[in-house]
């Protein structure tokens, strides 16, 4: 059974899914995972969000708000914080995430 900050999050996953092309909610091992094109981009895990990203590409971005860490697998950060209090961020690392796979792991600085 998902817990209510896990359905929150699925819902969060979602609205993001809706609005961007080429995205999608799918399953995997039994948790919700987000894909870009065939590669995933993001899963929910534990009542948290894990992006594929690279670790000090974020830190630098966000200084604040959202907690951002490392994940056990390479190149997974894991989002620690509400969806209420942080949603345009998370949709801003979504987004990135998705580029980030979709692009062969490259990603333009944001100016």
């Amino acid at each position: 059974m998902i817990c209510s900050q896990e359905s929150t999050l699925v819902k969060c996953l979602n609205d993001f899914i809706e609005t961007h092309p080429g995205t999608r909610l799918g399953n995997a091992f039994g948790r919700p995972v987000a894909f870009a094109g065939h590669r995933v981009f993001a899963e929910i895990k534990d009542g948290v969000i894990n992006c594929y990203l690279p670790l000090k590409l974020t830190k630098s971005l966000f200084k604040g708000g959202l907690r951002i860490r490392c994940g056990r697998r390479r190149g997974w950060i894991v989002l620690v914080g509400t969806v209420e209090d942080h949603s345009l961020m998370l949709q801003l690392l979504l987004e990135m995430a998705a580029t980030y796979v979709t692009t062969n792991h490259q990603i333009l600085p944001y100016r």
